[in-house]
């Protein structure tokens, strides 16, 4: 089982972007454009690529987080990163899409989501990533500062 990554929210990019933003000058304006950009799977996908690999802190953070819907975090992210938009707006927008529509984005994102994995679970497993392995090396242990 992975362990969450915590990181501090200064550094996510989403945050950074304005993903969690609780108002838009132009509200309308960005659900039409959002539910334009979410019609268009292919364009939408290649966002959520971006957006996952792009912004590691924020991925790192929220995809090892066992609570996260990280189906609908990864859409989210992707207008963000391609439109400006917060969340808000995203999940304004996702309500007025089919079903069919939803579905294939939901499979759109599990399929980024299992791209990620790859990438970063091994990553995630490893003793050096989880912990300084030269931290238990008899010589490093000894050097103590006494003067």
């Amino acid at each position: 089982m992975i362990k969450q990554v915590f990181i501090e929210y200064w550094l996510w990019e989403d945050y950074n972007s304005g993903f969690y933003n609780l108002n838009c000058f132009d509200e309308k304006e960005k659900i039409n454009k959002s539910i334009k950009y979410m019609k268009n799977h292919s364009k939408f996908k290649e966002g959520m690529k971006k957006s996952v690999f792009n912004w590691s802190n924020s991925m790192l953070n929220n995809l090892t987080n066992p609570s996260m819907n990280k189906i609908a975090y990864i859409g989210q992210c992707a207008n963000c990163i391609d439109n400006k938009t917060p969340s808000y707006i995203t999940k304004k927008a996702w309500k007025e899409l089919t079903l069919d529509e939803m579905k294939i984005n939901n499979l759109n994102a599990l399929d980024v989501f299992d791209k990620w994995k790859k990438v970063y679970y091994p990553k995630l497993m490893s003793m050096k990533t989880n912990g300084n392995q030269d931290a238990t090396l008899m010589g490093f242990q000894t050097k103590l500062n006494l003067q």
